[in-house]
C-alpha cells in the first residue's frame, strides 16, 4: 500500500479538499467536448460554485475521487496561465482552434481560473505532468487516496 507521507503534493491536495470541504460533480456546459476529453467540472465550496472545462484523457474524473478533480481543475489551471495566448493553450490541449467551442473555454477560463486561484492559492499544484501520464506512485496514490476508509 503506498503511504501518503512519501507523496506530499498528493497530500496536499487531498488536505485542500477537506480543508474547504470541496464538492466535484460533473456538468454539462457549452464548452463541454466528450469526444475530445474535455469535459466540465462543478466544484463547490460553501456558496461558491465555479464550473471548469478540463481535459480528463484517462476518464479518471469520478465524484467519489475529490483529490483527483482537483489534480484536474489546477492542471487545466497551469496550463492556461503558462500559455501566452488563445492558440497557445488551444494547441497545448489539443483542441482545434477553429472550434467555437475551444474559444468558449478559453474565455472561461481567463474569468474563472482568477478566482480560483484566490481561493486555493498559488502554491497548491497538481502533480507532474510525468508523474500523471507514466501512472508512477503519485499518480497511483492519487487515484485511490479518497477511496480509502
Amino acid at each position: 500500500m503506498l503511504d501518503p507521507a512519501d507523496y506530499p503534493e498528493v497530500l496536499q491536495l487531498h488536505q485542500k479538499v477537506q480543508e474547504l470541504q470541496l464538492e466535484f460533480r460533473k456538468v454539462e456546459a457549452v464548452f463541454s467536448m466528450p469526444e475530445e476529453n474535455y469535459i466540465a467540472i462543478e466544484m463547490k465550496t460553501g456558496s461558491e460554485v465555479f464550473v471548469v472545462p478540463v481535459v480528463d484523457e484517462y476518464e479518471d474524473f469520478a465524484q467519489e475521487k475529490p483529490s483527483m478533480a482537483l489534480h484536474l481543475i489546477l492542471t487545466e489551471c497551469e496550463t492556461f496561465e503558462e500559455a501566452e495566448d488563445y492558440l497557445v493553450w488551444a494547441k497545448e490541449v489539443e483542441l482545434n482552434a477553429s472550434n467555437e467551442k475551444a474559444r468558449q473555454a478559453w474565455l472561461h477560463l481567463r474569468d474563472v481560473v482568477p478566482q480560483i486561484r484566490k481561493l486555493l492559492g498559488n502554491n497548491i499544484q497538481p502533480i507532474s505532468a510525468f508523474n500523471y501520464e507514466l501512472n508512477t506512485g503519485a499518480a497511483k496514490l492519487l487515484r485511490e487516496i479518497d477511496l480509502r476508509n
